[in-house]
């Protein structure tokens, strides 16, 4: 009952941009129910005695969890807005795309698969830049900021959400970096165990599968990050539009 309003709306919602917002509040809810079945799984798993059924109860929660994951995997691939032109030109589509196609960027594909065709790429063959990273929008945003004393601290305040968005990012990647070796040690306890006679029933796959998840968490906030110093790195921009 708790996701039927939300996707209730996303079926009855025509707004583009709208429905996109929808879609992410039913991804999120979709990921809270996701993680809740692991932690759920994972406690009677360690405390089997107070399950009567334990094998039907893993078959249960992986059926949820499958249902779970393909109904978020299914939100994230709702397009945000149809696509822009200015000019005559299409406008870059990152902020077009689906969530997927963002952080995956397959928004970039067809750009890609245009210039593998044509051999290389004119100047005029480039979409327009987003909003945001306009020349003319970017000009007139430092102008409408009171100056500082110093012109690093009139930057560092035009551009705080970036700054704050990519710190945030390098402590969560410096975090993650402690993860993997956690749930290897963990899984070598387990094979110690096991050799002893010990029973460790999934819990081992548990632990590899989280292996396998930190390490791509990793590898995805790292391409983030470098992502998004390229971005702000490289916006000098002859775009008067």
């Amino acid at each position: 009952m708790a996701l039927s309003a939300p996707l209730l709306a996303i079926f009855l919602e025509s707004r583009p941009v709208r429905l996109f917002q929808l879609a992410l509040l039913s991804a999120s809810q979709f990921l809270a129910i996701a993680c809740s079945i692991c932690l759920r799984t994972g406690y009677v798993a360690y405390h089997p005695s107070e399950s009567s059924d334990l094998p039907a109860f893993v078959v249960l929660e992986a059926v949820q969890f499958g249902a779970a994951v393909i109904a978020l995997l299914l939100c994230l691939l709702f397009f945000r807005r149809p696509e822009v032109y200015l000019q005559g030109h299409a406008v870059d589509g990152q902020y077009t795309s689906s969530l997927a196609g963002r952080w995956t960027f397959s928004w970039a594909n067809r750009l890609l698969s245009f210039a593998k065709s044509n051999n290389g790429l004119e100047l005029s063959d480039l979409p327009k830049m987003h909003l945001d990273m306009r020349s003319q929008h970017l000009h007139e945003d430092i102008n409408r900021i009171k100056p500082r004393d110093q012109l690093w601290k009139t930057l560092l305040f035009a551009h705080h959400v970036e700054v704050i968005h990519q710190t945030l990012l390098t402590v969560l990647q410096a975090a993650a970096q402690f993860l993997p070796t956690y749930a290897l040690y963990r899984f070598l306890e387990l094979l110690e165990q096991r050799s002893e006679g010990q029973p460790i029933g999934g819990i081992g796959w548990a632990w590899i599968s989280g292996l396998g998840f930190t390490l791509i968490l990793i590898s995805s906030v790292e391409t983030w990050l470098f992502w998004i110093l390229c971005k702000w790195s490289s916006c000098l921009i002859d775009d008067p539009s």
